[in-house]
């Protein structure tokens, strides 16, 4: 077990001097919408981007992106009620026969999510636990081995440190 530790807090120390890229960053994202797949599921939270959205004054369309806070669906229509991010939340109603073409991309990735992918990972028969804090560590017989890295309760996984997403890469990409 204290080996583990000792290769994770070289790996921090490297992250700290080479923060994740995008490639790795995605990486780690399909990772866990592939044990947790119904982030992308399209309801309430899930994020969407809309091509050539007609809204207001703007005849011409554009590109909006936004977030579901409504989707109905009943034997008549389906609709999606759709805050908009530029304009100030303004609601967009989106009609099954509307035309609109837009792409789901997701509800923000939450620690529970993560810890599901971990769960979930074809591993190596070591455990992790993190504790009220958001402190990850590894259970021992001696008590737990604290590996100095912290996931930031207030945060999705976008808003994690570099640190965090490279610990939680090396779990599910590395498998460590």
């Amino acid at each position: 077990m204290e080996t583990l530790r000792q290769i994770v807090i070289v790996l921090l120390e490297l992250a700290t001097n080479n923060p994740m890229t995008p490639q790795q960053t995605q990486e780690v994202k399909e990772k866990i919408i592939e044990a947790v797949p119904e982030i992308m599921e399209l309801k309430f939270g899930c994020r969407v981007f809309i091509e050539q959205c007609i809204w207001k004054s703007n005849v011409d369309g554009y590109d909006a992106f936004g977030t579901v806070i409504r989707k109905i669906e009943n034997t008549d229509y389906k609709q999606l009620d759709v805050s908009l991010d530029d304009y100030d939340g303004d609601i967009l109603n989106v009609w099954e026969n509307d035309g609109y073409d837009f792409k789901v991309l997701g509800r923000p990735i939450q620690l529970a999510d993560v810890l599901r992918a971990i769960n979930a990972k074809d591993g190596n028969g070591e455990f992790y636990c993190i504790d009220a804090q958001g402190d990850f560590g590894e259970p021992t017989p001696e008590g737990v081995a604290m590996f100095g890295v912290k996931w930031d309760l207030s945060k999705d996984f976008d808003g994690q440190s570099d640190e965090t997403k490279t610990f939680i890469y090396n779990i599910l990409i590395k498998k460590l």
